[in-house]
C-alpha cells in the first residue's frame, strides 16, 4: 500500500517571515522526502521560522520523526539554540501523532502549539 502526502504552504508576516506548512496524509518512509524538500525550499526562499500544521496527519513513522528533526536543524542554521529548536513549532498534531511525539519526548525539543496566530507572533 502506498502512502500519500499533500502539502500546502503559505507565509505569515511576523517579526520574521514564517512559513506555514500544512501537511495531510501519512508521514513515513515513502513521504518524508517530500516534506523535507518543501521545507528546504521555504528556508531557501527566506523563511526564518516555520509552523508545521500536523492536524491532518493520521500517522507518523520513524522517517517522519527524523524529517521533523532535519527541518528543525535546517531552520536553526549555525545558531546554538540549547535543548529546544526555537524556529519550528508543530501546530495541532492529530491525537495519533501527538501521542507518538509525546512518547518520544518531542515536547522537550519542539514546541507543540494550538493557535497559529500566537505561534507566528512568538517568533
Amino acid at each position: 500500500m502506498s502512502s500519500t502526502l499533500q502539502i500546502e504552504t503559505s507565509t505569515k508576516a511576523g517579526k520574521v517571515p514564517v512559513a506555514v506548512v500544512a501537511v495531510k496524509g501519512e508521514l513515513d518512509a515513502q513521504t518524508h522526502e517530500a516534506l523535507e524538500k518543501t521545507a528546504a525550499e521555504q528556508i531557501k526562499g527566506g523563511a526564518k521560522a516555520m509552523v508545521l500544521d500536523l492536524s491532518q496527519v493520521k500517522y507518523i513513522g520513524s522517517a517522519g520523526v527524523r524529517a521533523l528533526i532535519t527541518i528543525a536543524k535546517n531552520l536553526q542554521g549555525d545558531i546554538a539554540g540549547g535543548s529546544k529548536f526555537a524556529n519550528l513549532k508543530l501546530l495541532n498534531p492529530s491525537p495519533e501523532v501527538h501521542r507518538i511525539l509525546k512518547t518520544l519526548g518531542f515536547e522537550y525539543t519542539i514546541e507543540v502549539v494550538t493557535d497559529l496566530d500566537k505561534a507566528v507572533a512568538s517568533f
